[in-house]
């Protein structure tokens, strides 16, 4: 009986040797599978969509200079700086594979109509208040207005306005409400551009742009006499929308006392005097951005009889965002920067401020005659065609490289002003063209048409391929 325990236990222990080789053997395996595909997804994934970054001289910040780093937001802050002779010394130099440049040309804006009432049935006057909810990720989107008008309807008032209170007197094109939406334009090659991306790849509609489309100069006056030269420019359409908000209109009717029964009467009151009035709702409307960014889209299709006056509708152009070290308020051993805001004169405030919030940046507005940035031409866009940006391979977190011409940058929000942890949020671009994450172009023209407008030195920056890396 011993002998039969004895021996079963040396099975049992010969059974388990056995299981526990097998294991390894099964570990072993498992390990050189997982190996092999690391390193072919490493192989894979290594390469970058492009190898150096080339910006004009003087715009490398002394925190990139200090710590060998590229800001994601490097482009929205260079209106320009390398020259047409530099670019093409570059793009000839042996083994460059692709130079990409693009040009930062500007930010313009465009009026899309959301709620027209027309004209009440009622004589009387209104107010109408635009709302705006912005989903920026930082905390839950809340209403803020930021439009009210009043409208005073009665025929025998004429035509006109009241300034000192914000009153409109019988719009001719009645009680409606609208938002000015701005949007970045940019100039690439294309050739080189649908090297460097794939780009050709993300057209939906129309035609991609060739780069030898004509561009006729035209000499005439503006409505005021002044001589312009004026041009047409092909674009490419961004569909892809990156902000999210809604914009909430509420038309209410004020209920004004008998003693205010004129136009007369009613100038006489302080702004003061008509908050105070009691008011009746009449009609709440909403509309998201998806609805605001359709029609922005229809509009820009069909507006090419429609020139850009610079003098009258000035491009705005962002300075870049300026850092600082700082120490943060949770334990952090590695770098740790903060904003440095510009300074909140009346000046920044006419240039840079605007009702879609407070400026991160500095920057200015660029109109004809402007000795630092100067755009030559006043212009008009033709589509060419339309892009769905969601078609170009977006990079991962492994081998990521600013991108800016088609993704936002990736910033992720995970502690707030305390420095209390929060759940992790993506952080998304806003209406403001001055704000800290902006989204990347609508519009993109041709190299060409960004030189006739802007000048030689308008690149801002080139992304260059080395080729023969294997």
């Amino acid at each position: 009986m011993k002998s039969l325990i004895s021996h079963g236990r040396t099975g049992l222990i010969g059974l388990g040797l056995g299981l526990l080789s097998t294991g390894v053997i099964l570990v072993a395996s498992l390990s050189d599978t997982l190996l092999v595909t690391v390193e072919q997804d490493l192989t894979h994934y290594w390469r970058t969509t492009y190898d150096i970054l080339v910006r004009p001289a003087g715009s490398r910040s002394p925190i990139e200079e200090k710590y060998g780093l590229v800001e994601a937001n490097h482009l929205s802050g260079i209106p320009g700086g390398i020259s047409f002779a530099q670019y093409e010394a570059m793009r000839d130099i042996p083994g460059v594979e692709v130079a990409a440049p693009v040009a930062m040309l500007g930010y313009l804006a465009e009026e899309i109509p959301l709620h027209n009432v027309g004209f009440p049935s009622e004589m009387g006057l209104y107010e109408l208040t635009s709302e705006l909810a912005e989903d920026t990720g930082v905390g839950l989107p809340a209403f803020q207005v930021f439009r009210a008008s009043y409208y005073y309807v009665n025929p025998s008032a004429g035509i006109g306005s009241i300034p000192e209170i914000n009153v409109n007197v019988n719009p001719p094109l009645g009680i409606r409400d609208y938002i000015e939406f701005p949007f970045l334009m940019a100039g690439i090659e294309p050739a080189q551009e649908a090297a460097l991306v794939g780009l050709d790849r993300a057209l939906v509609e129309g035609k991609y742009l060739s780069g030898e489309e004509a561009l006729p100069l035209e000499t005439t006056t503006d409505w005021l006499g002044n001589p312009i030269t004026q041009t047409r420019i092909p674009v490419l359409i961004n569909a892809t929308p990156y902000l999210s908000f809604t914009i909430k209109t509420e038309l209410k009717r004020v209920v004004l006392p008998s003693e205010i029964s004129g136009l007369d009467a009613l100038a006489a009151q302080s702004s003061q005097d008509l908050a105070s009035l009691p008011r009746e709702t009449l009609a709440i409307q909403q509309s998201s951005s998806k609805a605001v960014y359709q029609k922005l889209l229809e509009n820009l299709r069909f507006r090419s009889s429609q020139f850009t006056l610079l003098h009258e509708s000035p491009i705005g152009v962002p300075a870049p965002m300026q850092y600082q070290e700082t120490v943060p308020p949770f334990p952090w051993e590695g770098v740790a920067l903060e904003i440095v805001l510009p300074e909140e004169t009346p000046q920044t405030l006419w240039t840079v401020g605007s009702v879609w919030g407070r400026p991160y940046r500095a920057g200015s507005f660029v109109r004809v005659g402007d000795e630092k940035v100067k755009f030559r031409v006043a212009f008009s866009i033709y589509a060419k065609g339309v892009l769905d940006i969601e078609k170009i391979p977006r990079p991962v977190d492994v081998n990521r490289v600013p991108l800016e011409t088609y993704f936002p940058p990736v910033s992720i929000l995970r502690y707030d002003e305390e420095g209390h942890p929060v759940e992790a949020r993506m952080l998304r671009p806003s209406l403001n063209w001055a704000g800290y994450i902006q989204p990347p172009p609508l519009l993109l023209t041709t190299l060409q048409a960004a030189r006739l407008l802007r000048g030689d030195n308008c690149i801002s920056a080139i992304r260059v391929r080395v080729g023969g890396i294997d």
